[in-house]
């Protein structure tokens, strides 16, 4: 809680402008204001999220729901992830990957390769995650982190910079820490619309729940 509270302060002085709606563009060439090694490189840790085996995150919101030339599809729901492997030789997963879409009302599954990247010209921690589809020649997808805490959620930044992501351990799905929304929040481009695409009630099942 207070690692949580240290952050909040250390954010609103480096993310002034964003509190404001004028979040940097980061397909300009310009780095958002979370992109701050120095200050906030110790909560974008990108290995501190992926090293967990048998761990299963969901996607509980996000700035956008069509992933039409992604993996995920148009109008993606209950997006989760489980790490399977985990390779600390290169900073490497291997995960199962399930969703649905418009497409399909019945779960998908596909295996994903990750591992930590740096960038934003970040030298001493990688801050991002490269996902590859296996047996797959789609391009990698890079997602950066805006904020991480391996305990409850991670808070990234997908599609080039154009979009924000909240990822929330499964245990946490049905009770998301407000640091965690709040961070969310903050960080979302003005103009964008937040879209809900997993929650307990819609993508867990009792039986899954009891688990917990």
């Amino acid at each position: 809680q207070i690692r949580h509270f240290l952050f909040i302060i250390l954010v609103g002085v480096a993310c002034a402008e964003v509190q404001n709606g004028r979040q940097a563009e980061t397909t300009s060439g310009r780095k958002p204001k979370w992109a701050h090694e120095d200050k906030l490189g110790d909560y974008q840790n990108a290995w501190n999220t992926l090293n967990q085996s048998h761990v299963k995150y969901y996607l509980a919101y996000a700035t956008y729901q069509d992933d039409v030339d992604g993996i995920w599809g148009k109008n993606f729901s209950c997006v989760n992830v489980e790490t399977t492997n985990v390779k600390g030789e290169d900073e490497s997963v291997e995960s199962v990957m399930k969703f649905r879409n418009e497409g399909s009302p019945t779960e998908k599954s596909v295996n994903v390769s990750a591992k930590a990247v740096s960038r934003f010209n970040y030298t001493k921690t990688k801050n991002a995650i490269e996902f590859s589809q296996k047996d797959s020649n789609a391009k990698a997808a890079v997602s950066v982190l805006a904020f991480s805490d391996p305990k409850v959620c991670d808070v990234m930044s997908p599609n080039e910079g154009k979009d924000l992501e909240l990822w929330v351990k499964e245990t946490e799905l049905g009770n998301i820490p407000s640091c965690c929304r709040f961070l969310f929040d903050l960080f979302t481009r003005k103009g964008k619309k937040k879209h809900e695409i997993s929650s307990k009630e819609k993508c867990i099942t009792p039986a899954q729940s009891k688990e917990y």
